[in-house]
Order: structure tokens, then sequence, then C-alpha cells
């Protein structure tokens, strides 16, 4: 399909809007960007070597540490399709700029795919309506240049529906036998799809569902399809269970579930103002509206087709069970976890009539108050807590200067982890003095980065008579003093050591 040259403005305009939001920036802390640069920049660096040893790279570290240089590339709660998929980004290169500019890249994949789906059903002004509609929702404009497997769900839905439904679900009146290559492809979509990553397996279900009704409906449907989307993700939760016994982790999966989810939340008046707030702000404005015409006329997608209807009630699934089941992860962490809401409300967007002025003004403010959301998601404090410390990592650590000793305060912050070019030994909180004392011994490091509570706690000052000096590592002054002062005083102030 021609793009156009509507849609094309459409994608410019996002590259630069993104180009202003840090896409160049070899330092990287915002919250959930921070981290998914870093993981992927950990397994394009080690996917070459292509080690299954993910145990501790350091014999001396006392703590996890995922990912790590020169370590393994995979990691256990992620699918292998999924992180296949992000290996290509080594093309264009292995620092952070790199791997932005290729979640970039997928992000405007998803506007396209939209695009052309959104216009065989219902225009093509729909279309672009739907284009724009999508590249203005805070939770694209704060998560486009994010490396998370979030982008790939999205477009796997969308091939799904477009180019697989049609091969299952026929109307009673269609002759045509459904063959060759294309059919071969319908059925590689559903049974590879849910190998990308687990939470498809709530959009496959989704598909089966939708294949369900429509059958109940009078549609010629295949039993075989349903049977495929509600079963191949079954499959791969086995073969990932097989991958991590390979790798050297343990499946220890009712654990990590357990982390994740907190069913009794449900019973907390306040965690539902805690839900609120991360969802409005992931969907903005424009979303809400368009989220609100969706479901108010779910009739007039069915009627659009069933590949309109499947993507619909996939997306719906997908987004429905991932917050149900990822509640409390979603509130305190992951916020986006609401990712499928952007497509969601491209698809409201073909029940936004613009036959009035009054409609093209309404929809004019709600464009641009979303788009300023979304500036907003960047600007939040959080985003600023360990700018300065990669700063100085960049400033002042090389390669060749090996190892650096760290903790676990700041060691979890992965995007400054990953600005080490030797790597990270780690000490864990219970860490004794005599013990620090000894590792240094050990080790011999030319640099040590410790978080306030993990220097006094190891009696680090001492090592000022040992030839190395000690600094205090600035802390950015976009972060408020009294929390330095208060919940984050055991970070704060972050100390600089090495040999003098």
């Amino acid at each position: 399909m021609k793009l156009g040259r509507g849609i094309v403005v459409i994608l410019l305009m996002t590259c630069c809007s993104q180009a202003a939001l840090g896409l160049f920036d070899q330092i990287e802390s915002r919250q959930s960007i921070g981290e998914h640069v870093a993981h992927n920049k950990g397994l394009v660096e080690n996917f070459p070597d292509g080690g299954t040893d993910c145990f501790s790279q350091s014999n001396y570290s006392s703590g996890m540490s995922f990912p790590e240089v020169d370590g393994c590339w995979h990691y256990r709660s992620r699918y292998i399709v999924g992180e296949l998929l992000w290996v290509p980004a080594g093309i264009i290169g292995v620092d952070y700029p790199s791997m932005k500019i290729f979640s970039l890249l997928v992000a405007l994949t998803e506007i396209v795919l939209i695009f052309s789906f959104i216009s065989k059903y219902f225009g093509r002004i729909e279309g672009q309506k739907a284009a724009l509609a999508y590249s203005t929702v805070p939770a694209f404009i704060y998560y486009a240049q994010a490396p998370f497997i979030g982008h790939f769900r999205v477009i796997a839905v969308l091939l799904i529906a477009r180019f697989a439904i049609p091969h299952f679900s026929r109307d009673s009146s269609e002759e045509e036998e459904l063959g060759g290559v294309w059919k071969f492809g319908a059925w590689a979509l559903v049974v590879i799809g849910p190998g990308i990553d687990s939470l498809l397996a709530f959009a496959w279900a989704g598909f089966g569902l939708s294949l369900i009704i429509l059958k109940t409906r009078g549609r010629k449907v295949s039993i075989n399809a349903i049977l495929a989307f509600f079963s191949s993700p079954v499959l791969w939760f086995i073969i990932s269970n097989k991958v991590n016994d390979i790798f050297g982790y343990n499946n220890e999966l009712s654990a990590r579930f357990e982390a994740r989810t907190d069913f009794s939340l449900f019973m907390d008046s306040d965690y539902y103002v805690a839900f609120i707030d991360s969802f409005t702000n992931q969907a903005g404005p424009l979303g809400l509206v368009l989220l609100i015409l969706l479901f108010s006329d779910l009739k007039r997608y069915y009627d659009a087709g069933p590949e309109v209807f499947s993507a619909v009630v996939s997306l719906s699934s997908m987004l429905f069970f991932t917050l149900f089941v990822f509640q409390s992860t979603f509130i305190d962490c992951c916020p986006y976890f609401a990712y499928p809401v952007v497509a969601l409300c491209s698809f409201g967007m073909a029940g936004f009539k613009l036959d009035a002025r009054k409609n093209v003004l309404i929809l004019s403010i709600l464009l641009f108050t979303s788009f300023s959301s979304g500036l907003l998601l960047h600007s939040v404090e959080n985003n600023y807590s360990e700018r300065e410390l990669q700063r100085y990592v960049i400033d002042n650590i090389d390669e060749e200067d090996g190892m650096v000793i760290t903790d676990h305060n700041i060691a979890r912050w992965n995007a400054y982890r990953w600005q080490i070019p030797g790597g990270t030994i780690h000490i864990s909180e219970d860490y004794s003095a005599e013990e620090f004392k000894q590792l240094v011994v050990s080790a011999q490091p030319e640099h040590i980065i410790l978080s306030n509570q993990s220097f006094h706690n190891v009696n680090a000052s001492i090592l000022e008579n040992e030839g190395y000096c000690v600094t205090e590592i600035e802390t950015d002054e976009r972060i408020p003093p009294h929390w330095i002062d208060g919940w984050m005083s055991d970070v704060y102030p972050i100390r600089g050591i090495w040999k003098c």
C-alpha cells in the first residue's frame, strides 16, 4: 500500500519529536527505558559469543547480576524468539543510542501497520487519523525509543489479525478454498507468534475467543485454528522452560509469578486510585475518549469484518488480563504493561467523525493535550536518579580499568551497570567491613562506586589510607532535596572511589 504524504508527515514528526527527547543521548536514566536499553545492549553485545553460562560472571560477586559484560545473553523471563528479534539492533551499533534508534524503527513499523490496517477496512482518511492518534498517545511517546517487547506484541497481533484470520474465518457464502503459501504463513504466525513473549498468551486467547464468537454467528471457522490459538502458548511455555534449563536457570515460575502479583490489592481502595493514575498517564485524554468510543460501538467493529473484530478482542484480552494478573507490578514499576491501549485507541479513532467543525476542534484539543501529557512523562523526577552516576562512569572509567565494585542499592539500575565497560563485582546488603576489606585486597579494583548506605556499612572511608581517593558524585539538580534527605538517603550521596 502506498503510504502517501499524510502518513510520511506523521512518521517524520515522530522522528523529530523523539530526537528531541533524548534519542541520541549516551546517558539513559529514564524509568523503564533505561532498564530495557541496558538489557538489550547486553543481549546484543553478548549474543555473538553465544554464552549459555548465566551464573555470576565474577567469583567475587555476592548478589544476582544480569545482564553482565561477556556473560550470557538470555534472560530467564523472556522468550527466545522475542530476544532474537532485537539482535539486528547490533547492525546499527552496541551503544545506548543504537538500541533506542532500533526501537524507534520498530515503533514506526507499528504506525505503518495500524495505518494500513485501518485504511483497508475503514478508508484512507480513517487510517491517517488512526496513525496520528497512535503517535500522540502518551504511552507511545514515552516508550517509542524503549526497546521493550511490547512493541512486538502489538505487531504480532496486527499481523495475525490482518493476514491469518482471513484464512481461518469465512462467510458461509464464500466458496474459495484456502491454500498455498499464504495459508502456510498464517499457520506459521499462529504457532511461532507466542514465542515472542509470554503475555501474548492473553492475546492468543482473545483470537481463539473471537473465532468462537464468529462461529456462533454463522461464519465458517477453522476448529483447528481455535485449538492452535489456545495450545501454541502452552507449547512455548514448555519450550521456554527447556531453554532456561540449557542456560542454567532454575525454573522458579511460581516465585516469579508471586513477586509480580497481589490479588489482595483488589480489596484496597488505594490500589484503584494508583491504578487510575497510572492508566490515565498512559492513555492520556485522547486515549480515554477513544476507548469510550471503541467499546460503546463494538457492533461497528464486528460489522467491519473478522479481521478488525479479532484484533480488537485480542488487544482487549491482552490489556485486561495483563493488568488483572500483574496488577501490583503495573502500579509499582511497570506501567508499560498498558501499552496495548495505544493500538486500541487507534481503532477507536475510526469512530471519531469529523463531520462538524466542533468535532475538528475537539479532536485538535485532545491531540494537543495528549501529546503534552506524553512530554510530561519524560520530565518526572524519577527519570534523573542515576543520570549523574552514568556521566561519572562515562567520564572516568575505561575498559582497561577492569571490573568495578558496586553495591546492591545502585546495581539495580541496569543502565548504570551497562555503562561500565569492564563489568561489575556486586556486594550484597549484608556485606561486612571485614569482607569488603578482603575483597579489595583480593580484587585490587581501580574503581569502586558505593551508595551512601553501603559506604558506611563497609567502612569504605578507610580506603583513603590505602592509596584510594574518595569523592561524592554529583546528584542531579532535578532530584528533590527532601528525597535525598528522606527515602533516598540510603542511596545518596553516592561515592566514587579510585586509585590515586
